[in-house]
């Protein structure tokens, strides 16, 4: 996604409506929208692809979206280093005005994962989820402690970010909460 953020339109078109803004590294599901006719947007070639973000729908154009497979190129090898800290994801801050959502990495191999877990009338919960993690060269493994619950990330620009095209629902838990996240401590 570009850096600057990505815009999910209602309609395909660069004037549509805005329904959100994408960040830089997060994850959307995305399917290609039946015409599949080319555009071109701002001099780059690409088509109107639906996407499905935080419950909303709508159009990304795919000259400024990128898959984990070509963002791969430019990640880098993983250390122990480079990852064992407190990342905070910033997804539901609109809503509970501070972060909740965190993933403490710690030394060893076990990991903390507090997810928000949805509210009314300006209160929320969350839950924690616990699991050990492991790194397979630019790839950072969570694997949660009850059920089959897992997830590949990797690093890019010091942000985690999804290290899979297409997430399974083996990782539910995970993309709820944490697609893209910065290093806090």
């Amino acid at each position: 996604i570009s850096e600057n953020g990505l815009i999910l339109r209602a309609e395909p078109g660069k004037n549509s409506a805005q329904r959100a803004l994408i960040k830089f590294g997060e994850a959307v599901r995305v399917r290609r929208a039946e015409s599949g006719t080319t555009a071109l947007v701002d001099g780059i070639k690409g088509e109107w692809l639906i996407a499905e973000y935080f419950g909303e729908t709508g159009y990304i154009f795919s000259g400024y979206a990128k898959t984990y497979s070509e963002l791969s190129k430019s990640t880098s090898p993983i250390k122990s280093s480079d990852i064992v800290a407190q990342w905070v994801g910033h997804r539901f801050d609109s809503y509970t005005k501070v972060p909740v959502t965190k993933l403490d990495i710690k030394a060893g191999g076990a990991f903390t994962f507090t997810l928000f877990t949805g509210g009314d009338g300006g209160g929320f919960g969350t839950r924690t989820v616990d699991g050990t993690w492991k790194i397979t060269g630019k790839t950072l493994e969570l694997h949660a402690a009850e059920g089959n619950q897992r997830i590949r990330y990797a690093l890019l620009k010091g942000r985690l970010i999804l290290a899979e095209d297409s997430p399974s629902d083996a990782h539910r838990t995970f993309l709820e909460n944490y697609d893209c996240e910065d290093r806090k401590s």
